[in-house]
């Protein structure tokens, strides 16, 4: 039997174990009694000098980056190793990382090989060799996503290989290999990632990591920072020229892949909680669950800020969680890696001091410069006001240097602050020792990372669910006698979270402030800024489609663990229901209670959604060895029978030839009815074998629980078949069933997907299928291969809306297109112009070097072309602007379209040759 994680404590050199960490589900387990604290071995600590001067030079060379006026090529890279330098000589100094007698070599770990493994197939050697791998293709692939698409492929194969010896990988292996590939391959949607992208663009070619630009906006005010980061930060190390005109290849994979990495942080947080709680079967299925869910792996796609807040809220609960099972009297178990002994606690400690330290390092840096010709200059903090490169573009104001309007409050003195506030916060770490202890510094680590990321609601929504849980359990003990570390957790929130906020109010005063605070927190709470408001089903509606095909469960499910909260008996199931439960009605509470409503605020509520599936489907289809063989088999019959299916149905390319006028084209073009029946008959000819193969023997009576179970899988189907039909079905009014998957995640519901793409033969086989799985569920003969089935539909949606739909559709949400051709058939440098346009698309796939003319009143374009007479540009326009910028034009003007409604539903380029003066 493979191990999980929890399972590698009990771990020898000689064979995998088979005990494992967590209790059987028929077995509670009773919570550690709220006795006094116990008093566990002080931590091993001593001090290495040579190790913090290691440290400090690390420190010192990140400090030297970040106080140079000019940036280094891909110095992200530089910047990276330098915060590792830093951090690991720390560690090693302040005595994290001592080794000691009772750690356990790396190789006995499951990151090691196991007997008869071999050695390349071990994480601990395929798991670089994949990271280094991708790195690489990303770095020479030089766009082309063919290349890109089979580079990464082959990387998420080297990953993959563990997952043979270890099923408890199964998950993240699956999503990656689904999620990849193709990732940066769609153009930046509008709004949101194109203005995310343009603001992260703009920080980098200004080269200020504080104030945030945002084209003819001015400064950006209504998001916090973490978004931005992490995209300059991809950015610069995969080489993304940030300059206006630029015109780099592919930037969405940069921009796209730290959301992609938080995605996958928020699927391992939910496996490790339920396998905990609820055993590893749990947990394997949970992890499938939340990362076969649209809403999750749609906005796993979108540079946005809400991946943010929902994997920071899962990693928080996880570690919340643990810390609330956990046995305090055991300390961290310490692995032994390269001579030093690395540990929950170690890491934990590692993790505050990586985040901190850049922070403290460019706050310092902002009072020094160094030159090219390295001379060193302290100066005070002064920040442009513009557009890096772009103050003679119209649209743009003129430079201004400006200046904190708390200038006495210099960077070097917060820099100062926040580096005292790092050493107490490391010097309260000497009472941070057991298991608990440590899983409470992850909770609030993530928990100011949810600050940074989204704002308030990344602290107040696990911080809710917190003091609700020892509300309703009544284990106060953990809070009155310090277990939960409440002094430390709120300076590591503080000493992570709040630094740029600080930054941010300093220079920019309480303009900042009500805009970030009142507009975009309360407001939207309470008064509503954009979007949509509506009752309670708003929501509803949404979590329909961005649960499909699981979704059907989660009524039942709530049901089932509202009767394991309730149990009077004290056990890990039961506070593991209790928190999973108030997590979902904290998130959907919060959310329905705010005025402004976009499908995607409810995103947060999705991974507890999952969890409760995942445990209802572990306990449907009963624990026993599975033939792998036959699971195999009965995946391939799943996916013949989709195809047979959905070609039955239609074509299954879902495209309407160009010229073609039957708006049910798709419909009337299915397959040869030779090849669909192929295709059916084999499909469940291999589900009939597979069947066979994996029937559940048991003979006995169906006990209450099963009875109980099987209802609620039939009711389930008959929900999931609702939410399908709506889902493959063209209405009279909109949104078309295929319109709602784009709904979950963009801004303007009322903007069509092209009439030429037409998915419903694929929605429909899904909905057949998956339909189907939910009700053979109900049936002990058929569960097992029923479980097979619907696990694999999940994954074919995810992969069909991953790698072709959204590619498919982006380009009509995107400039981008259209903004490369104009590059293609300009001559010279004429320009290209947007007229009445926000989208941000324009500004970032331009390097901002477009000319922008957004205003209703049409002055200052008109003083442009009276400027202009006698020469060529382009322009970008909505279809239903482009008579009006016509009509601007002066007599004897030429505007001809170089794009079709095919090309973009939205945009349209044309060439406008302006009319010169007539002669006098």
């Amino acid at each position: 039997m493979s191990l999980t994680p929890e399972d590698s404590a009990t771990r020898t050199d000689d064979a995998p174990s088979e005990t494992a960490s967590t209790a059987s589900p028929a077995e509670p387990v009773a919570l550690p009694s709220p006795g006094p604290l116990p008093a566990p071995a002080a931590p091993r600590a001593r001090l290495r000098p040579r190790a913090l001067a290691v440290g400090a030079l690390g420190f010192l060379a990140l400090f030297v980056q970040h106080s140079l006026t000019f940036q280094v090529p891909y110095g992200a890279w530089l910047g990276l190793a330098s915060t590792l330098v830093a951090t690991v000589g720390c560690l090693r100094g302040l005595g994290f990382l001592e080794a000691g007698d009772d750690d356990r070599p790396l190789r006995a770990t499951w990151l090691g090989p196991f007997p008869g493994e071999q050695p390349a197939s071990a994480p601990v050697v395929a798991f670089p060799v994949a990271v280094v791998l991708a790195v690489l293709v990303l770095l020479t692939a030089g766009g082309d996503p063919t290349v890109l698409g089979v580079g990464l492929f082959v990387a998420c194969c080297v990953f993959a290989l563990p997952a043979v010896r270890r099923p408890f990988l199964l998950p993240i292996v699956a999503l990656t290999m689904v999620y990849l590939p193709r990732l940066g391959v769609s153009a930046l949607w509008d709004p949101w990632e194109t203005h995310y992208g343009e603001v992260a663009r703009e920080m980098l070619a200004r080269d200020d990591w504080i104030s945030l630009w945002w084209a003819q906006e001015r400064w950006f005010w209504s998001k916090p920072i973490l978004v931005f980061w992490t995209e300059a930060f991809t950015m610069s190390a995969f080489g993304v020229d940030a300059s206006p005109d630029a015109q780099p290849v592919n930037p969405e994979w940069a921009l796209r892949l730290p959301v992609f990495l938080m995605s996958l942080a928020a699927v391992v947080g939910v496996q490790a909680f339920v396998t905990r709680a609820f055993g590893r079967r749990a947990g394997i299925l949970s992890a499938l669950v939340v990362g076969t869910m649209p809403h999750f792996f749609l906005l796993a796609h979108q540079a946005i800020t809400d991946m943010p807040l929902t994997a920071s809220t899962c990693v928080a609960m996880a570690a919340l969680g643990t810390a609330l099972l956990a046995d305090d009297t055991r300390t961290p178990q310490a692995v032994r890696v390269a001579g030093v002994g690395v540990s929950g606690r170690s890491l934990a400690a590692g993790a505050i001091l990586a985040l901190a330290l850049p922070q403290i390092s460019y706050l310092l840096s902002r009072n020094l410069r160094i030159t090219e010709r390295l001379q060193v200059q302290p100066v005070l903090d002064v920040f442009l006001e513009g557009s890096a490169g772009n103050f003679d573009v119209p649209g743009n104001p003129a430079y201004v240097d400006q200046v904190p309007v708390y200038g006495n409050l210099q960077p070097v003195l917060q820099g100062v602050v926040w580096a005292f506030l790092l050493a107490l916060v490391l010097f309260l770490f000497r009472f941070v020792r057991t298991r608990r202890d440590v899983a409470m510094m992850v909770f609030y680590v993530a928990c100011a990372f949810g600050l940074v990321g989204k704002g308030i609601p990344g602290v107040a929504l696990p911080g809710l669910v917190a003091f609700l849980y020892l509300l309703v359990s009544g284990r106060w003990a953990l809070l009155t006698t310090g277990r939960l570390h409440v002094m430390t957790g709120a300076l590591v929130v503080v000493l992570l979270g709040l630094p740029w906020y600080v930054a941010m109010t300093i220079r920019h005063g309480r303009p900042f402030l009500d805009r970030i605070v009142v507009h975009d927190h309360i407001n939207r709470l309470a008064v509503g800024v954009h979007g949509d408001n509506g009752p309670i089903e708003y929501f509803l509606n949404q979590l329909g489609a961005g649960g499909f095909p699981t979704i059907g469960l989660v009524p039942f499910a709530v049901l089932a663990f509202l009767h394991v909260a309730r149990s009077a008996e004290p056990s890990h199931e039961r506070e593991a229901a209790r928190l999973v439960g108030l997590w979902a009605m904290v998130g959907f509470t919060l959310f329905n209670a705010m005025v402004t409503k976009f499908h995607h605020y409810i995103f947060p509520v999705i991974p507890p959604a999952g969890v409760l599936v995942g445990v209802v489907l572990a306990r449907a289809v009963p624990e026993g060895r599975t033939d792998r063989v036959a699971a195999a088999v009965g995946a391939v019959g799943t996916v013949l029978l989709l195809l047979g299916i959905g070609g039955s149905t239609g074509d299954l390319r879902g495209i309407v030839p160009d010229g073609a006028t039957d708006p049910d084209w798709v419909l009337a073009h299915p397959l040869p009815l030779v090849s669909t029946a192929c295709l059916l008959g084999a499909g469940l000819a291999a589900l009939g074998w597979a069947g066979r193969r994996l029937r559940d023997p048991d003979a006995t009576p169906l006990t209450s629980l099963e009875r109980g179970l099987a209802a609620a899988m039939l009711g389930a189907a008959v929900l999931t078949a609702f939410i399908g039909r709506d889902l493959a079905w063209k209405t009279a009014t909109r949104p078309h069933g295929q319109e709602r998957f784009a709904h979950l995640f963009i801004y303007m519901y009322s903007r069509p997907v092209p009439e030429y793409i037409d998915y419903r033969p694929v929605f429909t086989a899904l909905a057949v299928v998956s339909t189907a799985a939910l009700a053979a569920l109900a049936m002990r003969a058929t569960r097992r291969l029923a479980l097979v089935s619907l696990l694999v539909t999940a994954l074919v949606t995810t992969a069909f809306s991953v790698n072709v739909y959204l590619p498919e559709i982006a380009h009509n949400w995107s400039g981008k297109a259209l903004i490369r051709r104009y590059y293609a058939q300009r001559s010279g440098h004429e320009p290209l112009l947007a007229f009445q346009m926000n989208w941000k698309g324009e500004n970032f796939y331009t390097g901002n070097r477009v000319h922008v003319f957004q205003d209703i009143d049409t002055t200052n374009l008109r003083n442009w072309i009276a400027r202009s007479r006698g020469t060529t540009a382009y322009v970008l326009v909505e279809h239903a602007r482009y008579e009006g910028f016509r009509g601007l034009l002066p007599s004897g003007s030429t505007m001809q379209k170089r794009s079709t409604v095919r090309d973009n539903n939205k945009f349209v380029l044309a060439r406008v040759t302006i009319a010169p003066l007539p002669p006098t």
